[in-house]
């Protein structure tokens, strides 16, 4: 076991979370086990089964149980350790939530988060080839203004001088971030 000092440094790891193979989709990321778990209303621990899948966190009152008690969405939420009071504990900040988690030993708290991590990646990554693949399918070929494109869609935007919103048509190409008054302006060819 390893011993931390700093809540905002990670060893590397394991091993086994680094064999897994990273050309695989997220659906495939896949780890499962007992984590204690502080309820939200509550405030108790209890031991809950969790199964990591699809970039969701189940969580089952019993290893059993056919239904989960709960689905946390993990999408890009901030996992780190934890400096509460309690040892080999790690937290996951979501939108108006943050839970705690308890794990057995030290490298069962590194499996976990590195299992976590790679999900979020691997998500983010996947969300990333579809919005190219989708902005690839819709681009008109005949024109280079838009060959090229990263992402690119509406956006509300607040004014400089005068504070109203307005809907415009935003591109993000090469590093740079550009927008018009719709996507009818790109398509002739208006700066």
């Amino acid at each position: 076991a390893r011993a931390f000092t700093d809540p905002q440094v990670l060893p590397p790891p394991s091993k086994e979370v680094l064999e897994k193979d990273r050309k695989k989709n997220f659906e495939d990321v896949y780890y499962e086990g007992y984590l204690i778990k502080q309820g939200g209303n509550l405030q108790t621990w209890r031991q809950r089964w969790f199964i990591l899948k699809d970039n969701q966190l189940r969580y089952y009152r019993t290893r059993a149980d056919p239904n989960p008690a709960g689905v946390i969405k993990l999408g890009t939420a901030l996992i780190k350790i934890s400096t509460i009071e309690r040892v080999n504990t790690f937290e996951m900040v979501i939108p108006g939530r943050v839970y705690y988690m308890q794990s057995e030993n030290s490298s069962e708290l590194f499996n976990w988060m590195s299992a976590i991590r790679e999900s979020q990646e691997l998500f983010i990554q996947r969300k990333h080839e579809l919005a190219l693949k989708r902005s690839k399918s819709s681009q008109n070929a005949s024109s280079p203004r838009v060959r090229d494109i990263y992402c690119e869609g509406y956006l509300t935007k607040q004014g400089k001088k005068v504070k109203s919103w307005k809907r415009r048509w935003f591109i993000l190409k090469d590093n740079k971030l550009s927008y018009y008054k719709s996507k009818v302006d790109v398509l002739n060819g208006a700066a």
